[in-house]
C-alpha cells in the first residue's frame, strides 16, 4: 500500500523517486456502473465506539494488504498486514439466546428496551458481527487490487490496518516520511477519497467484559469528537437526539443521531480529495491518546458564540493549494502541476527540530512524484508563498481568516473565504423579510452592515487559532510518536456538499 522511511537527513527529489514508486494506491470508479471508488496499495513507511460483544453468526475475514517499511541501511522489507472494517458499519444484533438475530436498535431513532435498558446492559447484550470474504467483496464493496485495496462507493466502510488479528498497526511517523500511489481519476467533486491517522487505541477497547476490540472494527475516534453508538463497550443511548445540520444556502436539515458523549483523539490526514481538490491537515489534541468527552466545553463547537475549541482542533491546519490561491496544480489534464486524470504518487515529510526522533515536529512537507519526476508542492499564494505546514504558517491561516472577516465588511471586496453570491442573496433576503415583519425602516447601508455582522459573527470561529492553543506541530509530533491506526475511506456530505474542501466553506448562522 506505500512505504515508510526514517528521515536521518532531509530525503533529495532522486531519493523520493526511488522510494515512492514503491506503492501503488487509486482512487476509481471502476467499471461497475461507474461507482466512483478508492484503491488503496503498497504503503511504504521510511526512516472506541463498539458493541463488543462477539457474533458467532459469521466468521471475521480480513482482507489483505501489504506494506513495506525502509531504512537507509537495510533497504525496504515488506510486510504483509490485513484491514477490517469499522464495527459502525457491521450487523449489531442481541446475544440471544432466543430471537438472538433481533436488531439492538429498532432504527437510528429508538434503541430496543429489551436488550438496551441502559448502556451497560446494552453493550453486554449486543453483539457485532463478523463479515467473510464473500460480504466484503460482494456487500460492502471491498475489493482487491495489486498490493492494496478497493472501496467503491457507498458501500464500502471505514477502514483499519491491522497489526495482527486482534491489534491495530501503530504507525510512529515522527521523523518519518510516508508514501502512497493514488489514481482519483473518478472520484469526483463531492466525494472525498480519506487517508489518514487516529491515535485509537491499539486494542479497539477490547476488555474481558468487551471482547471484540480491533478484530471487529472498534474504538474508532477523531478530532471532531464524534458522538458514536458505543464507547468502548456501553452505548451511547443517554440523551439519544438527532442533531441538525446547515446547508450552503443557510437553511437547516436534519442530521445523524447520537448520544451524550463524543470521543476523541488527535488526527493526521494525509489525504481528503478528488480529482478537484485535495488537502492535507494535522489535527492535535491536549492529551495523550483517545478521551471521552461531554457538552461544548468538552467536546467542541466551533460554531457557537463564543466558539468553543475544546480538547482537539476539529478545523486543523490544512493546506488547500486552490483555496490559498493555485488554481492549476491539481486537477484533470496536462494543464495542472499534478494530473488527476492519471496515478502518481504522495509523499508526506514529519520533518523534527534536529533531524532526529528525539526532537519536536517543526514542519510537515508535501511532495508529488508523477512520470517519474517530482513536482513540488503548490506555494500559498493567498498567504505568505509558504509551501509547507509550520506553526508559522498556521498561525498565518488563523490570521487570514480573521481577515477575511475585516474585508466582508467592505462589500464587494472579494476574498479567499468570501461567500457564494446564492448564500449572500438568501441571507439578504431574510434579513429584508425579518425587516419587513418588524415594520422597521433601513437604509441599504445598514442592512448591508447588519448581513455582514451576522456572517461575522459567524466566522469568528474561524479566526481563533485552536491549533496554536491546542499545542500546534509539538503536540501532533508527540502524538505521531506515540503511534497513531491507519484509517481509509471515501465518503460524502449530503447537506455541506464538501465546499470546504473545494476552496469556499459558507459558515450557517
Amino acid at each position: 500500500f506505500g512505504s515508510i522511511r526514517r528521515l536521518e537527513r532531509p530525503a533529495s527529489s532522486a531519493d523520493l523517486f526511488s522510494l515512492l514508486l514503491l506503492g501503488k494506491v487509486r482512487c476509481s470508479s471502476g467499471s461497475e456502473a461507474m461507482a466512483p471508488s478508492i484503491v488503496f496499495s503498497a504503503l511504504c513507511l521510511l526512516g472506541v465506539a463498539a458493541a463488543q460483544q462477539i457474533g458467532d453468526a459469521t466468521k471475521e475475514y480480513h482482507p489483505a494488504m501489504s506494506i513495506s517499511e525502509c531504512t537507509k541501511v537495510g533497504g525496504c522489507q515488506v510486510q504483509e498486514r490485513h484491514i477490517v472494517a469499522d464495527m459502525n458499519w457491521r450487523w449489531i444484533h442481541n446475544t440471544g439466546p432466543d430471537q438472538w438475530w433481533l436488531n439492538c436498535q429498532f432504527d437510528n431513532s429508538s434503541w430496543n428496551p429489551k436488550y438496551c435498558p441502559d448502556p451497560d446492559t446494552c453493550g453486554k447484550r449486543c453483539a457485532v458481527e463478523g463479515i467473510d470474504q464473500a460480504g466484503y467483496e460482494n456487500n460492502y464493496k471491498v475489493l482487491p487490487a495489486e498490493g492494496g485495496v478497493k472501496l467503491q462507493w457507498p458501500s464500502a466502510p471505514r477502514m483499519y490496518m491491522l497489526e495482527n488479528p486482534y491489534a491495530y498497526k501503530l504507525f510512529k511517523l515522527k521523523n518519518r516520511e510516508f508514501t502512497f500511489d493514488v489514481d482519483l481519476s473518478q472520484l469526483p467533486c463531492g466525494l472525498n477519497g480519506a487517508l489518514y491517522f487516529i491515535e485509537m487505541d491499539a486494542a479497539g477497547g477490547a476488555s474481558e467484559t468487551y471482547p471484540a476490540g480491533a478484530q471487529y472494527g472498534t474504538g474508532y475516534c477523531d478530532a471532531q469528537c464524534i458522538h458514536p453508538r458505543y464507547i468502548n463497550g456501553p452505548s451511547n443511548q443517554l440523551d439519544w437526539h438527532q442533531t441538525v445540520a446547515g446547508t450552503p444556502e443557510n437553511t437547516w436539515v436534519p442530521g445523524g443521531w447520537e448520544g451524550r458523549y463524543g470521543l476523541c483523539c488527535a488526527e493526521m490526514d494525509l489525504l481528503e480529495g478528488n480529482r478537484a481538490a485535495q488537502s492535507y491537515t494535522p489535527h492535535p489534541c491536549n492529551f495523550e491518546g483517545q478521551e471521552q468527552c461531554q457538552g461544548e466545553e468538552q467536546c467542541g463547537n466551533m460554531t457557537a458564540e463564543p466558539p468553543q475549541i475544546g480538547v482537539c482542533d476539529k478545523f486543523g491546519c490544512g493546506f488547500n493549494p486552490y483555496k490559498f490561491g493555485d488554481k492549476s496544480f491539481w486537477g484533470p489534464g496536462s494543464n495542472f502541476a499534478v494530473d488527476t486524470s492519471r496515478p502518481f504518487t504522495i509523499v508526506t515529510q514529519f520533518i523534527t527540530s534536529d533531524g532526529t526522533d528525539d526532537g519536536d515536529l517543526v514542519e510537515i512537507r508535501r511532495l508529488y512524484v508523477q512520470d517519474g519526476k517530482a513536482i513540488q508542492n503548490a506555494e500559498a499564494k493567498l498567504l505568505d508563498g509558504s509551501d509547507s505546514l509550520t506553526d508559522a504558517f498556521c498561525s498565518l491561516e488563523a490570521e487570514a481568516a480573521e481577515e477575511g472577516v475585516i474585508r466582508m465588511r467592505k462589500v464587494g471586496q472579494p476574498t479567499p473565504y468570501s461567500e457564494p453570491k446564492a448564500a449572500q442573496a438568501a441571507a439578504r433576503a431574510a434579513l429584508q423579510r425579518a425587516k419587513a415583519e418588524e415594520k422597521k425602516g433601513s437604509s441599504g447601508q445598514e442592512e448591508e452592515a447588519s448581513f455582514l455582522q451576522q456572517r461575522a459573527k459567524s466566522r469568528n470561529a474561524a479566526s481563533v487559532n485552536a491549533f496554536a492553543e491546542l499545542g500546534g506541530m509539538k503536540s501532533m509530533g508527540e502524538a505521531l510518536a506515540r503511534g497513531m491506526v491507519l484509517a481509509m475511506s471515501v465518503w460524502n456530505d449530503n447537506t455541506g456538499r464538501m465546499l470546504w474542501l473545494h476552496g469556499i466553506k459558507p459558515n450557517i448562522d
